[in-house]
């Protein structure tokens, strides 16, 4: 990351004190997003409440750090239960930390949100009340129209992960539509974890040249 000149970076996955330590041993401002999710392959990292307990604990470790900001990482509405995130949402209505949250990377994520409440991810986060101005929406491939237009209101910004994308054939973002609706958006890699290598300009020429394919017109997207 620092060889292709970044100077700060968005992290959201475990163990992340292990990141914070070594983003301060490199000189790399770096938010870092303690991950809550359900599932029995994470059983390891405990409880939700453990999960927080973490995150409170990492908050206190770093606070005040002038490199280190520490924030929350929701993995995904599937994988969190309307308890949890409603839970998550209280926690938060009282300390805006970032969240940092998956949102439609696949298209069959919003299938049982969907038939069990008639809305779209975001329309169904929203109702919760995590849709905000301190809101990172990883992803964001199978976006609706009416979804662009509830993260514009919203002030939601998204980390486009294109190389990502096209390595797990997730499909191609509507860059060019979140870009015309005034949605932030930023470039990602999606970490090591899913990705071969970091490097932001092959991801810049990938976030161009994929939505150039999207619209099939060469003008989108310039450098």
């Amino acid at each position: 990351l620092l060889l292709n000149g970044n100077t700060t970076t968005n992290e959201m996955y475990f163990f992340g004190n292990a990141v914070a330590e070594s983003a301060v041993a490199a000189g790399l401002r770096c938010i870092v997003s303690a991950p809550l999710i359900e599932s029995s392959m994470f059983s390891r990292f405990g409880s939700t409440d453990d999960q927080l307990a973490n995150l409170n604990s990492m908050r206190t470790q770093w606070s005040n750090h002038h490199l280190i900001e520490v924030g929350v990482g929701p993995h995904a509405a599937y994988s969190l239960s309307r308890q949890t995130l409603t839970k998550l949402s209280e926690f938060l209505s009282t300390d805006p930390m970032l969240v940092h949250i998956h949102i439609a990377e696949q298209p069959h994520e919003a299938d049982e949100i969907l038939s069990t409440t008639g809305l779209t991810v975001p329309e169904y986060l929203d109702e919760i009340g995590l849709l905000t101005d301190r809101t990172i929406a990883a992803h964001c491939v199978w976006l609706t129209e009416s979804d662009i237009q509830l993260f514009a209101e919203r002030g939601v910004s998204v980390a486009h992960c294109p190389v990502s994308n096209g390595r797990h054939a997730s499909g191609i973002a509507p860059l060019n539509e979140l870009l015309s609706a005034g949605v932030k958006v930023g470039v990602g890699t999606d970490g090591p974890a899913s990705h071969d290598r970091l490097d932001m300009f092959d991801e810049m020429r990938c976030a161009m040249r994929y939505a150039r394919i999207r619209a099939m017109d060469a003008s989108q997207i310039s450098p």
